[in-house]
């Protein structure tokens, strides 16, 4: 099983120490390996991550946050429909709404351990629900879903100019669609970047990025806007060490 990706956020610093050590615990006890990052509260920068969370286990209460917990899983929905989500937190009131979301626990605090592991296993099972649902099919829906491409195959979707439409570039030919950058962007796995507001690329297939351009293999060049420089050569270098992994 490849490891799991695991996103713990809490506002609180002992609950957040005691909940990576239950749950590092209860891992290594079933021998699954997971890449867990933890955080206090929800930060902008962290979106294009989110594309890759598999579990998420978050306070509800996440003061200092412009956001609570419920509206951080919504967040996190729209980079990966598949993540399931267990609740740490004291307010019994969100539990209602909680359920609507793909909920593998809502547990009250101080943590229980053996609720926690309950929970933690009902995760499990669902991830490798969506995972086995997924396994080669990472594909690319446009234009709500008349065309169906695999992500392997896209170079770079581009807008045109004045209209309601995107450009697909492939690796064999060129399809117009009725979409749009942001609602591409959105469907699109953490293996493509958007550069400005009306370009995305396939990190796979950028040759180099100089200053404020991206170049293509075959060529292609992109401008960066400023303010997403910092953003794409992250992106490319956590591209990079991901396929030398």
């Amino acid at each position: 099983m490849k490891p799991l990706k695991i996103y713990v956020c809490e506002d609180e610093d002992i609950s957040l120490g005691i909940n990576k050590v239950v749950l590092e615990k209860i891992l290594q006890k079933k021998n699954i390996t997971a890449d867990i990052t933890c955080c206090h509260n929800y930060n902008q920068q962290d979106d294009s991550f989110f594309a890759d969370v598999e579990l998420a286990i978050l306070d509800i209460d996440l003061e200092g946050s412009t956001i609570n917990g419920i509206q951080l899983a919504k967040k996190i929905l729209e980079r990966n429909p598949c993540t399931v989500f267990i609740f740490i937190t004291s307010h019994e009131e969100f539990a209602h709404e909680a359920t609507q979301i793909h909920l593998s626990g809502f547990l009250d605090k101080p943590l229980n351990q053996y609720d926690f592991e309950d929970a933690l296993n009902r995760a499990i099972i669902q991830i490798n629900g969506y995972r086995l649902k997924n396994i080669n099919r990472n594909m690319a829906t446009f234009q709500k879903g008349k065309f169906c491409l695999k992500e392997r195959s896209i170079i770079s979707v581009e807008k045109l100019p004045h209209t309601h439409e995107v450009i697909v570039r492939t690796t064999e030919n060129k399809i117009q669609a009725y979409d749009s950058i942001k609602d591409t962007e959105k469907r699109l796995s953490s293996d493509f970047v958007k550069l400005n507001g009306s370009v995305i690329v396939n990190l796979a297939y950028v040759f180099h990025i100089e200053g404020n351009l991206v170049i293509m293999r075959g060529g292609f060049k992109y401008n960066i806007t400023m303010r997403n420089q910092e953003k794409v050569k992250k992106a490319y270098e956590n591209y990079i060490t991901r396929k030398l992994v």
